[in-house]
């Protein structure tokens, strides 16, 4: 899951539905399974059930497809997948065909070991998966990326550059103005005459304010006041 914080204003909000992360962790034991299958691993979230399964391309802007966590950007959560072995143990008898019959020797059978390897949810979210895979894992510089919240997380990403959150320049709030007419990426309903005089009357400014997003840079934000 993730938010992303545009340069044009829209919400900090606004998520994209589609928009998911999954990962996997893999043992520095070379005999583990999820170190042998860490590439069959990556195969599967991402070609096969990311792009076949579930037709989903593209990365978040600004971010790889795939990639190590530290090239990743900052989420509020991941999924985890992780390869599973099963082995299936069977008994097999020596048939031979004489004539138009045939002939078991139940004196030679045959063991048979079948082995499938699957990719199934850990059953936890990734951060808490790579914690318990092994106590010595950093956990604390994973928890800066898959934070939980990413509105406090890019907050403090931000603050010690002197940097902080805003509006755009052409965002009203509605506790401090009342909308009175808008149009294409701006539309709001238009208010009659009479309402639009009631609201001015009320005003402690008397100020009409006028935003254009497509208007030259000197009129896209316009305060009047009558003066006379």
């Amino acid at each position: 899951n993730g938010v992303t914080f545009y340069s044009d204003g829209r919400d900090v909000d606004e998520r994209t539905k589609d928009a998911y992360c999954t990962g996997f962790s893999w043992s520095s034991n070379e005999n583990d399974l999820s170190t042998k299958y860490r590439a069959n691993t990556l195969f599967h979230i991402s070609m096969l059930n990311g792009f076949y399964n579930n037709d989903l391309v593209g990365g978040v802007p600004g971010a790889p497809m795939c990639g190590c966590v530290e090239q990743m950007p900052i989420v509020s959560d991941a999924e985890c997948v992780e390869p599973v072995q099963s082995r299936r143990l069977s008994i097999n008898r020596d048939v031979s065909e004489q004539g138009r019959g045939s002939v078991t020797n139940e004196n030679n059978r045959r063991l048979q070991i079948s082995t499938v390897v699957d990719y199934v949810p850990c059953g936890k979210s990734l951060l808490e998966h790579y914690g318990a895979a092994d106590p010595t894992n950093d956990i604390d510089a994973l928890s800066k990326i898959i934070t939980g919240d990413c509105v406090d997380a890019v907050d403090d990403y931000l603050a010690p550059k002197a940097y902080k959150r805003g509006s755009a320049w052409w965002y009203v709030d509605e506790e401090h103005w009342t909308p009175v007419f808008g149009k294409n990426f701006l539309y709001h309903p238009e208010m009659s005459a009479d309402n639009v005089k009631e609201v001015f009357q009320q005003s402690s400014t008397k100020i009409i304010r006028r935003v254009c997003t497509t208007c030259s840079p000197s009129h896209r934000d316009i305060y009047y006041k009558r003066l006379t």
